[in-house]
């Protein structure tokens, strides 16, 4: 019991949510995009998931490669989520955690999201945190292309909910999960996204 709490230690709240409620199940494929530390990793990596990360960072993927022996290194890239290495339709499920709120304008964030998709077979899932509006109402500012100012001093695109309903008829996804957003101390609004490609 101790390994299995060890493995989901620091495993993002919301995704352990996702793996309580059985949405994984082995020997799926799932892709980490931005999978920086990948410490979302070690729990899909010990049930025997072909787990799959990308990283800008090179420094990242040679880290992940040391922390994951198990895994073949070249599962394991340096590249950005904007133009993802892998064929159409090829993963179970892509986890996006802390990552779309750096794009830099509306068509970056376009060009990320429709990669996800994009590699994400019809019945998988698409995990997705990041800052959203939800409860800001003026405490944030912004400054160009859906990026804002946050009272937390940082400066994120942020998602609103009429965007995502856009999102979900162009790419013809589904809510798995209702709309989630988190409001911490009202500096700063993480929405949970919980998509399903039909």
């Amino acid at each position: 019991m101790n390994d299995n709490i060890s493995l989901l230690s620091n495993t993002d709240i919301y995704l352990l949510d996702q793996i309580m409620k059985g949405r994984y199940q082995a020997p799926e494929n799932v892709l980490d995009a931005g999978a920086g530390s990948g410490r979302n990793l070690p729990w899909f990596v010990h049930q025997g998931f072909q787990v799959y990360g990308i990283d800008q960072n090179p420094e990242n993927v040679k880290a992940l490669k040391k922390a994951y022996p198990s895994v073949p290194a070249e599962h394991f890239q340096e590249g950005l989520v904007e133009s993802l290495p892998f064929p159409d339709d090829y993963f179970h499920h892509v986890i996006s955690s802390a990552v779309l709120h750096f794009a830099d304008s509306h068509t970056h964030f376009e060009q990320m999201f429709g990669e996800m998709i994009r590699v994400l077979k019809p019945g998988g899932s698409l995990f997705i945190r990041m800052t959203t509006d939800a409860g800001m109402g003026a405490n944030m500012i912004a400054f160009g292309e859906g990026r804002f100012h946050l009272a937390d001093g940082s400066d994120r695109y942020v998602l609103n909910r009429r965007q995502l309903d856009v999102l979900l008829l162009k790419h013809k996804l589904q809510l798995l999960e209702p709309f989630k957003s988190v409001l911490v101390e009202s500096v700063r609004s993480m929405g949970i996204i919980v998509l399903g490609k039909m």
